[in-house]
């Protein structure tokens, strides 16, 4: 289910703004969905080599739409973190698949992805359940070892995907 949430618009004219905001919703709601077209950059020459588990950078190329996640956490849905590492992973990445869901997306529209970690320990762990959630699609990634809000909380993950 899609819903538009609408926001106050300022505007000197409003009928103005508000025929185009509902046009704009109807070419939202009509418009088809179509796989995204990326390119991946890994420039060797001049600069190191990403590792395997990772790009320097990808185009997308056309997209008709961006989704910022917020950071999302290891929580079940009653909001308690999971016990281990591996288990917070788990409920981050199908987290991840229920807020993309909601936007009609899956993990193939994901195009960057950053991970904070209590523990740079976590770093290989981490990266190898980004690429098994993505099928071993590789994008550009950054890890970030930080302390996080609740001290429970192993791992936080913050995605950007695009259509």
């Amino acid at each position: 289910m899609t819903s538009i949430t609408m926001l106050p618009v300022v505007c000197g004219i409003e009928r103005a703004c508000s025929n185009f905001l509902n046009r704009f919703v109807v070419f939202l709601l009509d418009s088809e969905e179509v796989p995204i077209e990326t390119v991946v950059h890994s420039p060797t020459k001049g600069i190191y080599a990403p590792t395997a588990d990772y790009a320097h950078a990808i185009e997308v190329r056309e997209p008709s739409r961006f989704l910022f996640v917020a950071g999302t956490m290891g929580l079940d849905p009653e909001g308690v973190a999971g016990k281990s590492l591996d288990e917070q992973l788990d409920l981050v990445w199908s987290n991840i698949r229920v807020i993309l869901a909601a936007a009609n997306m899956t993990v193939d529209n994901i195009v960057r992805a950053t991970s904070y970690l209590t523990d740079a320990s976590h770093a290989d762990i981490n990266g190898a359940a980004r690429v098994a959630a993505l099928g071993g699609r590789v994008i550009p990634t950054t890890a970030i070892v930080v302390e996080t809000v609740g001290s429970d909380w192993l791992v936080e993950v913050e995605v950007i995907a695009a259509e």
